[in-house]
């Protein structure tokens, strides 16, 4: 396998404010470095294996799907690789675990314990972890017989093939009498070694940075971060080498756990739930439905320019067999307004559908306003639709514990988001961590223009006077940093409306936190959960709906009526919205 080694102890800026790269940033360093593999090992989560994944694949690098896990209750780490598919399935069951625990913030429960990475540890390689690793603490601590009992319990799990020592060498004081008295219970217990080096960074400059992070997720903590040494960067297969000359099979086992590991997270399609409501055939429902709604919108019997749209809607539907999916949203739409739950009209290209229409998920006729299916969902694409629904924000929990209700809690989760380094908090920290006077920090941010979602170079190629400021000598490293770590997510957050409902209980698919009761949330971004082929369905709750219901409450009881459906020709509304009078106006009153 190429080179002769590969690195299996690696952090993204995943392990939250304790990396500096993305996981596409790191497989282009190994890449650069000539490594065939890698593995991603972010701390007690998996939030950025999914597009490591794919970015590993896009590199021509197999990539390993691990994890740093923290065991409970001592604090001690050890690393998980997923070898096979049950592998990553039990990996995704103990980052759960671990990820929940940290959610919830229990004091000496970070992590997993011992019993649940024994359950939940078939299809796995175990590595003995970093200095925080139980044996290197037992080791230091002159506790060699117990080092020894441990070794020998992990052994006994995972096999002579699926437990490793593990070896590094940053260059720290005691590593290399560590080293020696691991390489030597490896001998005494018929194991192996295998070198790792623990990456935070891709290169040594970006220490800095980590630094900055550090200080920043610290500021709530009682101990203050310490400065990186600047030591854990992503090392070349030559410099390992050299480290580790005297035990050159540490370096070749690399490639024998590399080979090991083969984990596929491609999508073989859509997964749908199936929606069988002892009604028939999905495909059956869906057209009668449908045909119903429009007999009862456009009258019996239906113009034959509705009966023909209808037929070649139903058609694609039919073909592409996503019928399960639009009787998912009519069930759960139909369910919200029967309780008197304001849904919005309908928003975005699910509009241009006939079929959404009758459905009564939207009210916008797509033949009156001359809009094309095919905008909407095109045979020709792969593009899964996609259907927002506005909900009155005071009553979306209702709906979604519906949806938990009907097809099942262990089939449905929301969607994990990260709150993140935008340019300008990125600029300041960066400027901090390298002690940039206060005004030249202040002087740069000031010409980022405040627009939602800028980046640091989208707002040099936009202002010139910016562009030109961040080549001044003393500002260079300082902007080179902030790029480094712009985008960083700081924490875990939740979607403000996908939501996913699966065809199979989700804790045997992806990695979720648990943050309530019988609410879970997927590790992974609403990018990576539609990459793997899942459904994500979006229930926007929407403040403005349950202003406009309030509204119509108190016209009724002064007296008033309000006509439903609103007209959309009342020249008050457009003779307020010329005059400038869109603040409250939904979509209509920001930039």
């Amino acid at each position: 396998m190429g080179a002769g080694f590969v690195h299996l102890h690696t952090h993204s800026h995943y392990s939250l404010m304790d990396g500096v790269p993305s996981p596409g940033e790191l497989v282009r360093q190994a890449a650069a470095l000539g490594m065939p593999a890698m593995a991603l090992t972010d701390h007690d989560a998996l939030f950025g294996a999914a597009r490591f994944y794919r970015a590993a694949r896009e590199a021509g690098i197999r990539p390993i799907i691990g994890c740093e896990l923290t065991i409970a209750p001592a604090g001690y780490h050890v690393v998980a690789l997923a070898r096979d598919e049950a592998g990553y399935q039990n990996l995704c069951r103990l980052a759960t675990l671990a990820a929940t625990a940290a959610a919830a913030g229990r004091a000496g429960e970070a992590g997993v314990d011992r019993e649940a990475l024994w359950r939940w540890g078939d299809g796995l390689i175990i590595l003995s972890g970093c200095r925080r690793g139980e044996i290197p603490a037992l080791l230091a601590t002159g506790r060699r017989e117990d080092a020894r009992r441990t070794a020998r319990a992990y052994r006994e799990r995972f096999g002579p093939d699926g437990f490793f020592i593990e070896l590094q060498d940053h260059g720290f004081d005691g590593e290399t009498d560590l080293n020696r008295e691991l390489v030597q219970l490896a001998a005494d217990e018929g194991l192996e070694v295998v070198a790792t080096h623990n990456v935070h960074y891709t290169v040594a400059a970006q220490a800095v940075a980590r630094t900055a992070l550090g200080r920043l997720a610290a500021a709530a903590r009682p101990a203050p971060a310490r400065p990186d040494p600047g030591v854990f960067y992503m090392t070349s297969p030559d410099e390992m080498a050299r480290r580790f000359a005297s035990v050159p099979s540490a370096l070749r086992n690399t490639l024998r756990i590399a080979e090991q590991c083969d984990v596929r997270l491609d999508p073989a399609g859509l997964r749908l739930p199936a929606f069988c409501p002892g009604q028939g055939p999905p495909d059956a429902l869906l057209a009668r439905l449908a045909e119903d709604g429009a007999r009862q919108r456009y009258g019996d019997p239906l113009p034959g320019a509705v009966s023909a749209r209808l037929e070649h809607e139903l058609a694609v539907i039919r073909r592409l067999g996503l019928a399960s999916y639009f009787l998912l949203l009519w069930d759960a739409v139909g369910w919200a307004r029967r309780q008197g739950i304001p849904i919005g009209p309908g928003r975005g290209s699910a509009a241009s559908s006939l079929v959404v229409y009758c459905l009564g998920i939207t009210a916008v006729d797509p033949l009156a306003h001359g809009l094309v299916f095919e905008r909407f969902l095109n045979p020709d694409r792969q593009a899964p639709p996609d259907i927002d629904i506005d909900v009155c924000d005071a009553r979306r929990g209702e709906l979604l514990e519906y949806i938990r209700r009907r097809h099942g809690a262990d089939r449905v989760a929301q969607i994990a988001t990260f709150a993140t380094l935008a340019a300008r908090a990125a600029l300041r920290e960066m400027g901090r961590a390298l002690g940039v006077p206060q005004a030249d920090v202040d002087r740069l941010a000031r010409l980022i223009p405040p627009e939602p979602g800028i980046t640091l170079e989208a707002a040099a190629a936009a202002v010139p006077a910016l562009a030109q400021a961040r080549q001044e000598p003393r500002l260079e490293e300082l902007w080179r940093l902030a790029q480094a770590v712009e985008g960083a997510p700081k924490h875990l957050s939740v979607h403000a409306a996908g939501i996913v409902v699966s065809d199979g209980p989700l804790d045997e698919q992806l990695p979720l936190v648990h943050t309530g009761r019988e609410t879970q949330l997927i590790q992974y971004p609403m990018e990576d959960v539609e990459a793997l082929g899942y459904l994500k369905v979006d229930f926007l709750g929407l403040r403005t709906l349950t202003v406009i219901q309030r509204c119509r409450e108190l016209v009724t009881q002064r007296g008033g009526v309000v006509p439903d459906p609103l007209p959309l020709d009342d020249p008050a509304v457009y003779r307020m919205l010329s005059q400038g009078g869109s603040e409250g106006v939904f979509q209509l009153e920001t930039p």
